[in-house]
């Protein structure tokens, strides 16, 4: 293998047309770069204008191309691109590579590289950085490189809504495809008008009645207007906010139980305090056997006292604590009848957990299908963790088009 070879496959230059014959060092605008002088020639072939074999090679045009780098500074490509001159329509044109992209001084490797990296939730300035280039030409890359402006896309089956904060007090509306977690649309607020209109005039009625399941969370207004939108779905809440629910509430009742307690020395209080996490186990893997030395309480003891511990010290958090556990193993095990039964049978005590009853009474049919369907909001809540990465990386984003158009390069 020549000289020539091992520079274009270090390059990762396919095109067997370009010829590199000079390699040097120099200094632009006081970076060390480095250049790789080369020649893109061919025989000529048929004119393009007029379509006649009446080419002649007729000098060369110096050109510059920025390329991808191999130790971390700028490499530039000086390329001088064969001139061919048409002698019967006296028009002149340039030689091509696919190597290159046509009016742009930056070939198609690099691109994809910048896609890659802005992929990675990598800055600007970051990416500007590691291919040698200006933000300002990286932002105007990926700007050209994403679909940000919505195109029409079929209608799935299953659908996933959520929402995800743009700055501070304002949300964006995301849905996708259940079944393949493609997203499918992507709105600047999450208003109950704007959701309306975009699938109002994107799908026509009878796309929407196609719309088996809606999956959505128990905190946001979705499930008061999805029928609306989609007359024949039924409406599922996310599993994980229905334990987060009665969570809540059980924390509450445990912090409200640990501030009552005077005594900071107490068993109970160090019991509820230092080992909060205990209380949020399921009873079902609780350790009753094997005693341990547990810090904070300074005893040997087994987890399942330490759990019996803080619940004879106060009735009504022992009460919050088994309603919790019951709905817990009911959606582990998905038995909708357990929490059925828990609902009809409650009597209400004037305490919080009235309220988180009487929402999962107003949400019962919703649960109902969240134990009967495999569907979650686990994927959706996937894409908004790499959104939340982009936006802490990037220490927030002023203008939100440009935020949406980075969303897009890295949800697809």
């Amino acid at each position: 293998m020549s000289n020539t070879d091992y520079i274009l496959n270090l390059l990762d230059i396919t095109d067997e047309n370009i010829k590199p014959y000079e390699v040097y060092n120099t200094f632009i605008k006081n970076i060390r770069t480095k250049i790789i002088k080369a020649k893109l020639s061919y025989k000529p072939g048929r004119c393009p204008d007029c379509g006649l074999c009446a080419q002649i090679k007729n000098g060369f045009k110096e050109v510059t191309y920025d390329i991808n780098s191999l130790n971390g500074i700028p490499y530039r490509l000086r390329l001088f691109k064969q001139r061919f001159y048409c002698k019967n329509c006296h028009s002149s044109h340039f030689a091509r590579s696919p190597f290159l992209n046509f009016n742009s001084i930056f070939t198609q490797d690099i691109i994809e590289r910048i896609i890659q990296l802005a992929q990675d939730s990598l800055t600007l300035k970051e990416i500007a950085k590691l291919v040698g280039a200006s933000p300002s030409s990286v932002n105007r890359i990926l700007y050209k490189n994403s679909h940000y402006h919505w195109h029409h896309k079929p209608l799935p089956h299953n659908l996933s809504f959520d929402e995800f904060s743009i700055k501070k007090n304002e949300y964006a509306f995301i849905g996708i495809d259940a079944d393949t977690h493609k997203q499918l649309v992507l709105l600047p607020d999450r208003k109950k008008k704007t959701i309306i209109e975009f699938f109002l005039n994107q799908y026509s009625l009878y796309e929407r009645q196609q719309v088996e399941t809606v999956t959505v969370d128990m905190n946001a207004d979705y499930a008061t207007y999805a029928h609306q939108l989609f007359p024949n779905a039924e409406i599922i809440i996310d599993r994980f906010h229905i334990i987060q629910l009665i969570q809540r509430t059980l924390t509450d009742a445990r912090v409200l139980t640990v501030k009552q307690t005077e005594d900071h020395h107490n068993r109970t209080y160090k019991a509820l305090k230092t080992h909060w996490r205990l209380f949020n186990k399921s009873e079902t893997l609780l350790d009753a056997q094997h005693i341990k030395y547990y810090r904070g309480l300074n005893e040997y003891t087994t987890q399942q006292n330490i759990v019996d511990l803080g619940l004879q010290y106060n009735p009504e958090f022992s009460r919050v604590y088994q309603a919790y556990q019951t709905i817990l193993n009911a959606v582990q095990t998905k038995n909708f009848q357990a929490i059925e039964h828990l609902l009809d049978t409650y009597t209400p005590s004037n305490s919080p957990l009235d309220v988180t009853i009487r929402t999962l009474k107003r949400n019962r049919h919703y649960i109902k299908n969240a134990l009967e369907y495999p569907f979650s909001n686990g994927p959706i809540e996937g894409l908004n963790r790499k959104i939340k990465t982009l936006k802490r990386n990037c220490y927030g984003f002023k203008n939100v088009q440009h935020f949406f158009t980075r969303i897009q390069l890295i949800l697809g």
